[in-house]
Protein backbone atom coordinates (compact mmCIF):
# COMPACT_ATOMS: atom_id res chain seq x y z
CA UNK A 1 0.00 0.00 0.00
CA UNK A 2 1.38 3.40 -0.97
CA UNK A 3 1.39 6.58 1.08
CA UNK A 4 -1.24 8.09 -1.21
CA UNK A 5 -3.64 5.21 -0.53
CA UNK A 6 -3.26 5.55 3.24
CA UNK A 7 -4.12 9.25 3.37
CA UNK A 8 -7.79 9.90 4.03
CA UNK A 9 -8.22 13.38 2.64
CA UNK A 10 -11.70 14.11 4.08
CA UNK A 11 -10.42 13.11 7.52
CA UNK A 12 -7.55 15.57 7.53
CA UNK A 13 -9.67 18.00 9.52
CA UNK A 14 -7.69 21.04 8.44
CA UNK A 15 -4.33 19.43 9.23
CA UNK A 16 -1.56 20.09 6.75
CA UNK A 17 1.33 17.62 6.40
CA UNK A 18 4.86 18.85 7.00
CA UNK A 19 6.53 19.45 3.67
CA UNK A 20 9.95 19.99 2.18
CA UNK A 21 10.78 23.52 1.05
CA UNK A 22 10.96 24.36 -2.65
CA UNK A 23 13.03 27.48 -3.18
CA UNK A 24 13.64 28.77 -6.73
CA UNK A 25 12.17 25.53 -8.05
CA UNK A 26 14.65 23.15 -6.38
CA UNK A 27 12.97 19.93 -5.16
CA UNK A 28 14.83 17.28 -3.15
CA UNK A 29 13.58 13.72 -3.80
CA UNK A 30 15.40 12.13 -0.88
CA UNK A 31 15.01 8.35 -0.65
CA UNK A 32 12.58 8.35 -3.57
CA UNK A 33 15.45 9.15 -5.95
CA UNK A 34 15.49 5.50 -7.06
CA UNK A 35 11.86 5.68 -8.25
CA UNK A 36 12.75 7.95 -11.20
CA UNK A 37 15.07 7.38 -14.18
CA UNK A 38 18.72 8.30 -13.56
CA UNK A 39 19.24 10.55 -16.58
CA UNK A 40 16.14 12.24 -18.05
CA UNK A 41 12.66 12.16 -16.62
CA UNK A 42 9.25 13.32 -17.72
CA UNK A 43 7.62 16.08 -15.66
CA UNK A 44 3.81 16.37 -15.84
CA UNK A 45 2.08 19.19 -13.98
CA UNK A 46 -1.69 19.21 -13.64
CA UNK A 47 -3.16 22.71 -13.50
CA UNK A 48 -3.76 23.51 -9.84
CA UNK A 49 -3.03 19.95 -8.69
CA UNK A 50 0.41 18.35 -8.47
CA UNK A 51 3.54 17.19 -10.27
CA UNK A 52 4.24 13.66 -11.46
CA UNK A 53 7.83 12.62 -12.20
CA UNK A 54 8.64 9.42 -14.07
CA UNK A 55 9.91 7.74 -17.21
CA UNK A 56 8.37 8.00 -20.66
CA UNK A 57 7.28 4.34 -20.44
CA UNK A 58 5.47 4.65 -17.08
CA UNK A 59 1.74 5.35 -16.86
CA UNK A 60 1.14 8.71 -15.16
CA UNK A 61 -1.97 9.35 -13.07
CA UNK A 62 -4.85 11.41 -14.47
CA UNK A 63 -3.89 14.89 -13.26
CA UNK A 64 -6.43 17.29 -14.76
CA UNK A 65 -7.76 18.41 -18.12
CA UNK A 66 -4.83 20.79 -18.55
CA UNK A 67 -1.33 19.33 -18.25
CA UNK A 68 2.05 20.97 -18.71
CA UNK A 69 4.84 18.67 -19.96
CA UNK A 70 8.54 19.22 -19.44
CA UNK A 71 11.77 17.28 -19.02
CA UNK A 72 14.22 17.46 -16.16
CA UNK A 73 17.29 15.73 -14.82
CA UNK A 74 18.09 14.73 -11.27
CA UNK A 75 21.55 15.49 -9.96
CA UNK A 76 23.65 13.01 -7.99
CA UNK A 77 22.31 14.46 -4.72
CA UNK A 78 18.69 13.68 -5.67
CA UNK A 79 17.62 17.22 -6.55
CA UNK A 80 15.84 18.60 -9.59
CA UNK A 81 14.64 22.02 -10.62
CA UNK A 82 11.05 22.70 -11.64
CA UNK A 83 11.00 25.46 -14.22
CA UNK A 84 9.07 28.69 -13.68
CA UNK A 85 6.14 27.61 -15.84
CA UNK A 86 5.73 24.29 -13.99
CA UNK A 87 5.64 26.14 -10.65
CA UNK A 88 3.09 28.59 -12.06
CA UNK A 89 0.82 25.72 -13.12
CA UNK A 90 0.69 24.49 -9.52
CA UNK A 91 -1.29 27.62 -8.59
CA UNK A 92 0.40 28.18 -5.22
CA UNK A 93 0.49 31.58 -3.50
CA UNK A 94 4.24 32.07 -3.97
CA UNK A 95 5.71 30.00 -6.85
CA UNK A 96 9.21 31.06 -5.78
CA UNK A 97 8.99 29.52 -2.32
CA UNK A 98 6.51 26.90 -1.11
CA UNK A 99 6.42 23.47 0.56
CA UNK A 100 5.70 20.09 -0.99
CA UNK A 101 5.20 16.51 0.09
CA UNK A 102 7.19 14.09 -2.08
CA UNK A 103 5.74 10.56 -2.23
CA UNK A 104 5.78 7.46 -4.40
CA UNK A 105 2.99 7.29 -6.98
CA UNK A 106 0.79 4.16 -6.90
CA UNK A 107 1.47 3.25 -10.57
CA UNK A 108 5.16 4.23 -10.56
CA UNK A 109 7.10 7.43 -10.46
CA UNK A 110 6.98 10.16 -7.85
CA UNK A 111 4.29 12.67 -6.88
CA UNK A 112 5.26 16.17 -5.73
CA UNK A 113 2.25 17.71 -3.96
CA UNK A 114 2.15 21.27 -2.61
CA UNK A 115 0.90 21.35 0.98
CA UNK A 116 -1.38 24.32 0.14
CA UNK A 117 -4.87 22.83 -0.22
CA UNK A 118 -3.31 19.37 0.09
CA UNK A 119 -6.55 17.41 0.54
CA UNK A 120 -8.11 18.68 -2.67
CA UNK A 121 -4.94 18.18 -4.70
CA UNK A 122 -4.44 14.56 -3.61
CA UNK A 123 -8.10 13.51 -3.71
CA UNK A 124 -8.43 14.69 -7.31
CA UNK A 125 -5.67 12.31 -8.38
CA UNK A 126 -6.25 9.31 -6.10
CA UNK A 127 -10.04 9.01 -6.49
Amino acid sequence: MSAVETIETPGLGGLVPAGSPVVAGRVHLGRLRGKVPPDRLLVLVGFGTLVWLGSDEATPPELSRLVYRAAATVDRRGRLVLDRRARGWLAVKDPGSFEVLVMAAPAGGVLVVPVEDFGRRVSGVTS
